[in-house]
Parts: C-alpha cells; structure tokens; sequence
C-alpha cells in the first residue's frame, strides 16, 4: 500500500514521545499532534510502525499537503495538522515483539489504538486514500 506520506515510528518511554523517520531522523518537533496523541496512549514502552499523513477535504492522504504542511520541499516547519496510520507494533511494555506473528501484533495495536478519529489511527477507511504501489 502507499499512503502519501512519510514513514515513522513513534517510540513511546514512560510519558516521552519520540518521532523518528526512516533514515533515523529525530522529527518530534515536526509532528507535535502525533506526539501529543502518543503521550496519551496510557503505555509504560511502545514503538509503532506507521505513516504520517495530512488528508485532503475528501480524508485521503495529500503528500503535497504534507510538504506544505512543513514548509515545502527542506522545510523544517511543524505539520500540526498531520496524523499517523500506525500499521505495526514493534515493542510494546518492555518486550521486543518483531518475532511474534503480525497478527498477534496488530492485536496489541487495535487494544492500544481505539479511537479511530484522533492523530494516531490504526487504519485507514477502504478505498478513501490506499493506492496498490506501481
């Protein structure tokens, strides 16, 4: 699936939020609605494995939307109005979870993630913003 946006794992210690892109860069500051949604997920140690989004009017994910957000192409500015698609769970209360089945983990994530609205969101709604990837 692609969902125009940019990868991230969102690591979760006692209370602190950190944001982390695919090539290892620290981005809390550029998502500060995903990191406040992940503070209050009410879990001691977590990562999720997802994607940061800015849906358009109709709710599909916009990656022109998303540069915009942070100030274009190099922009360092903050997308408050950016949300996360978590579809994995990596760690969770203190165990590395990666060797389990994904189904067991997507378990974890659903009994974690049971508000469907807010910035961190376990899936997206069938056919309103997937694309299969050429």
């Amino acid at each position: 699936m692609k969902w125009d946006g940019y990868r991230i794992a969102v690591h979760l210690n006692n209370g602190v939020a950190r944001i982390i892109t695919r090539g290892g860069h620290d981005w809390t500051h550029r998502f500060p609605g995903i990191e406040d949604a992940a503070k209050r997920l009410g879990v001691g140690t977590a990562i999720l494995d997802g994607e940061a989004v800015v849906l358009d009017e109709e709710g599909r994910p916009d990656f022109g939307k998303l540069q915009n957000s942070l100030g274009g192409r190099g922009g360092k500015l903050p997308a408050g109005n950016a949300i996360m698609f978590a579809f994995d769970l990596l760690y969770f209360d203190g165990h590395d979870i990666r060797s389990m089945e994904l189904t067991a983990r997507r378990y974890f994530l659903e009994s974690l993630l049971k508000n469907e609205e807010g910035a961190i969101r376990r899936k997206h709604p069938i056919g309103a913003a997937c694309r299969i990837a050429p």
